[in-house]
């Protein structure tokens, strides 16, 4: 059975996560040809174009992201050592709307996953 292609949201989303994967060394996203590859599989049904200008795209929205969070960096660490009551979570609104001016078009859930995500990655592992 053959897969349905992703809309331009799901397209975007699949292209920032195999950017993330990229950019933290993940086995088989060693370079740029394998990355590419690992979104053609993702993805199916876009022309090389289509698949070169998204992930380019991701990589933008990648180092946004943690320009973003260095930028805000004192302020989010005094956020995470306070310790949250349950079920609440860190309230990253602001950040997001400014992530969304700085690299527009991707899915908000793309924009909570990046936000989090970096602030792993960079900060709390």
């Amino acid at each position: 059975m053959r897969k349905a292609r992703p809309t331009r949201g799901d397209f975007l989303d699949h292209a920032f996560v195999v950017a993330l994967r990229f950019k933290c060394g993940y086995r088989g996203y060693e370079t740029e040809r394998k990355a590419m590859a690992a979104l053609r599989r993702r993805a199916p049904g876009f022309s090389p174009v289509r698949y070169s200008n998204a992930f380019t795209k991701a990589l933008r929205l990648y180092t946004s992201t943690v320009s973003l969070i260095d930028l805000h960096l004192p302020t989010l660490r005094r956020d995470w050592l306070t310790i949250q009551p349950a079920g609440e979570v860190y309230d990253l609104g602001p950040l997001v709307r400014q992530l969304r001016r700085r690299a527009p078009g991707f899915l908000s859930s793309t924009y909570d996953l990046a936000l989090n995500w970096v602030r792993y990655w960079h900060h709390l592992r």
